[in-house]
């Protein structure tokens, strides 16, 4: 496992080196933040359709 192991820390040290893991963080805790305000457009037409 010594191998395997010392690869997977290095290929996640590159990712945290990234910009993608950056952008994908910032992604993660705005949806952790506010859960469902992604739907919140599509909810508002779906009532306005309703009405």
């Amino acid at each position: 496992m010594g191998l395997e192991g010392g690869q997977a820390i290095l290929t996640f040290r590159s990712l945290v080196k990234s910009h993608l893991f950056d952008a994908a963080w910032d992604r993660f805790m705005k949806t952790l933040r506010h859960p469902g305000s992604a739907n919140d457009n599509r909810k508002r037409g779906n009532h306005a359709l309703a009405a």
